[in-house]
């Protein structure tokens, strides 16, 4: 009787000390340096006089750290906790940040962007950290809503930080403005009192390493990780042109008060009902098959923007719209990438980084792509680079999914 009873007592108390899923969407707004550099410095620079194309290739170099903070975030399984890690570095980033904004512009826009992307380096380690809480913490059947409420907060505080800080920006002081971004890229960090971490061994040895590299060579070996690979890295997720929505406003003659409202906070519902309705779909449905479907309507969405009149409302509909399909395939992706990447715990963070790490990837060469596109066509060249790269990903990773399943078939048969 006693030796059943402790399992029970055992899972009772996990299941008390499991967090809640939407507890993720708090954490997840951490770390202001990405919505500012996605909402309100293209604002800022352009009004500073600064060309769209080269506020394009500094959004582009403030997202670097995202696709190579996998190779820091090892740290963050094997050295410390992951709590403290997260704290520390969010701490950190937020100093970098109140820093940056007071670097005088255009004339020391080097000094500028390099203070971001530092401060986006520690924030991207700090979401290695977080990572591998989710990864260890959540269970497989809570997946999809974790993953819908991670970006749902993921995403959303790019427009609502992002909207927020823009709106300071014209109202108040850079030195408060700097101050109130300082402030919410730490402030959300204190959430983690609510997570219990459990223990693990935090002292590097032979074992210990040996370990982390066996989980990750397992990773490697399988081909759901390739195609997953496939999916992170194309470019009907990458819901670019959003990095570029305040800077292009204008060429819809939206006034800076809508251009502020939709780029900004207007952008925190579209993204984040797309996310969580995302989220528990991923629960139910082939996530892959959600993911595809929805970069393509995002790219839809793009592509009636391009032939609908150059309107303020046009601006605001479609933004809206493309913001909404964005947040629904992140969702799919995070929940896909908690699926692929497993629970083991001595190498969580590194397997969901490698993973998210890819998305972020294409976000940082289609918002290249996007620039490039408006200064060859202006707003409809943007457009019609994001389309069209889109749909190309979609319809390839919709046929690479019936080879797979063909050839799964094919096994099956007798003989």
């Amino acid at each position: 009787m006693i030796s059943a009873a402790v399992p029970t007592v055992t899972m009772e108390r996990d299941q008390e000390r499991r967090p809640p899923a939407w507890i993720f969407a708090i954490l997840a707004i951490s770390g202001a340096v990405t919505p500012y550099a996605c909402i309100a410095m293209p604002f800022m620079l352009r009004k500073e006089g600064v060309p769209v194309e080269t506020i394009a290739s500094i959004s582009a170099l403030t997202l670097l750290p995202w696709t190579f903070y996998v190779v820091l975030s090892p740290l963050a399984d094997i050295l410390v906790s992951r709590k403290t890690w997260f704290w520390t570095l969010n701490l950190a980033a937020a100093a970098l940040l109140y820093a940056a904004l007071q670097v005088p512009r255009p004339h020391h826009l080097a000094l500028f962007t390099a203070l971001l992307v530092a401060g986006n380096t520690f924030v991207a380690v700090s979401f290695a950290a977080l990572n591998g809480l989710m990864a260890v913490l959540v269970p497989t059947p809570l997946h999809g809503r974790t993953g819908g409420w991670f970006q749902a907060g993921n995403l959303g505080s790019v427009q609502l930080v992002g909207g927020i800080g823009l709106w300071l920006l014209q109202v108040a002081s850079v030195q408060m403005a700097a101050a109130a971004f300082a402030l919410m890229s730490f402030l959300p960090t204190v959430a983690l009192f609510w997570i219990h971490e459990p223990a693990r061994q935090l002292v590097p040895n032979r074992a210990l390493v040996g370990k982390f590299l066996h989980e990750l060579g397992a990773l490697f070996r399988l081909q759901s990780t390739w195609v997953g690979f496939l999916f992170f890295l194309s470019p009907f997720g990458a819901g670019a042109a959003i990095n570029l929505f305040s800077a292009v406003g204008q060429d819809f003659h939206a006034n800076p008060a809508m251009v502020a409202f939709v780029a900004g906070l207007g952008g925190v519902i579209p993204l984040a009902a797309g996310a969580v309705a995302a989220g528990y779909l991923c629960d139910r449905f082939d996530r892959r098959r959600l993911c595809v479907a929805s970069g393509l309507l995002g790219a839809l969405a793009a592509a009636t923007m391009i032939v609908a009149p150059r309107v303020p409302a046009t601006f605001a509909l479609g933004a809206a719209a493309y913001m909404s399909l964005n947040g629904f395939t992140w969702a799919t992706f995070c929940a896909l990438s908690l699926e692929l990447s497993g629970n083991e715990a001595a190498s969580a963070g590194t397997r969901m980084t490698l993973f998210a790490a890819a998305m972020q990837a294409s976000a940082m060469y289609m918002t290249w792509l996007d620039g490039k596109g408006y200064a060859a066509g202006g707003i409809a060249g943007l457009l019609k680079v994001d389309a069209g790269a889109s749909v190309l990903a979609g319809i390839g990773l919709l046929f690479l999914l019936w080879r797979i399943e063909a050839s799964a078939r094919s096994r099956q048969r007798p003989s």
